[in-house]
């Protein structure tokens, strides 16, 4: 097999779904390729890559006073790496990698994570010239380029190290915590951001603990760092379980390095967003065995096979709210063994890697 050099990049460095999907690709790929990594900015996920030994590269190459000075570093790491291949997880980033390259035979790829697009003419133009292929971690990601004119797309799921949740320990959060073995305990694990929903999770909490349920909840998860918005999002709920008294109930955790284990130890993992393009966090807790309820939003609902026993009826309160209660009502364990328990091998990392592979050598 001919040895690549892949330069693979990210506007983030916190470890979010979409970072933590690139730390996993690249780790995947490392032993069989060449891999570097360009990032817009320090953070944890610099860390870790730092911590494998892969090489790895900052340059701001989002600051439009400095992009023409980036575009000519860029133009030096790839020509002193002998790099074959850049890849993105961002349109405006493959644009400036396609033009740092230009004149070159270094190929440059896209991954797309959402639906919410809406380009001109001109930047669909550049997108497309910038492009080999594009990924998509959805099949309505795909749809919704396809309907912008982006034919040369593929659907390519989002991977997970499959060993790493299927042989996790679980966390003592329960004894840490104080909380009851005969409680259910569900987890929300995501950023904090409106989109997540997290504040409309804590609302159908306190419907569902007022009505006599026995449960608890971790809130699992931290703010984009230097997000005035995020922050105040934080904020919003922390206040909300302080003044409706569900401290005991409810746990902000902040981010931790440990959720396989996290993912093991609770019964449910709830996602509440308004909308996931994907949904890599329902993927590990799937490998995990753990049960997963989310609102109706087009990435859960795929990995999920549109389930209806997992599903909310409705992206709100009241249709969290019963979906919980559903849950916690009945035992639908036997059903998720049946059906979706089985669907992991899908969303390995190996054979999500190995696609990616096959068309870099194209």
């Amino acid at each position: 097999m001919n040895i690549m050099n892949i330069l693979f990049t990210s506007d983030l460095a916190g470890m979010g779904g979409g970072e933590t999907s690139l730390l996993n690709l690249s780790l995947a790929l490392k032993d069989q390729h060449k891999i570097f990594i360009l990032c817009a900015m320090y953070g944890k996920l610099t860390d870790k890559f730092f911590a494998e030994n892969i090489p790895t590269f900052v340059i701001n190459y989002r600051c439009k006073s400095l992009l023409l000075l980036n575009m000519i570093k860029i133009r030096t790491i790839v020509r002193d790496n002998k790099i074959d291949v850049i890849h993105s997880n961002d349109p405006l980033t493959s644009v400036i990698m396609h033009y740092a390259v230009y004149g070159t035979t270094v190929k440059t790829y896209w991954t797309c994570h959402g639906q919410w697009y809406d380009f001109s003419e001109i930047k669909k133009y550049l997108i497309k010239k910038s492009n080999n292929h594009i990924f998509c971690v959805s099949t309505k990601v795909q749809e919704s380029l396809i309907k912008m004119g982006f034919n040369n797309t593929s659907v390519s799921y989002l991977g997970i190290p499959l060993e790493k949740y299927y042989n996790a320990e679980p966390s003592h959060l329960r004894e840490q915590l104080n909380i009851p073995k005969s409680s259910a305990l569900i987890a929300c694990v995501g950023r904090f951001q409106a989109i997540k929903g997290q504040l409309k999770l804590v609302k159908a909490l306190k419907k569902i603990i007022d009505d006599g349920y026995n449960v608890h909840c971790l809130l699992v998860g931290g703010c984009v760092f230097g997000s005035k918005s995020d922050e105040e999002y934080y904020d919003s709920v922390r206040r909300y379980i302080k003044e409706n008294h569900l401290d005991s109930s409810i746990f902000l955790l902040g981010e931790r390095d440990d959720i396989p284990s996290v993912l093991k130890e609770i019964d449910y993992l709830v996602i509440p967003s308004d909308n996931e393009s994907f949904g890599m966090i329902a993927i590990e807790a799937l490998a995990a065995g753990t049960m997963v309820i989310s609102t109706p939003n087009d990435g859960v609902s795929e990995i999920l096979s549109y389930d209806e026993h997992f599903l909310s009826e409705t992206n709100n309160v009241i249709g969290l709210e019963n979906i919980i209660k559903r849950n916690l009502k009945h035992n639908y364990k036997e059903l998720f063994t049946d059906t979706l328990f089985k669907r992991v091998e899908m969303f390995s990392i190996i054979n999500i890697s190995k696609k990616y592979v096959d068309i870099f050598m194209e």
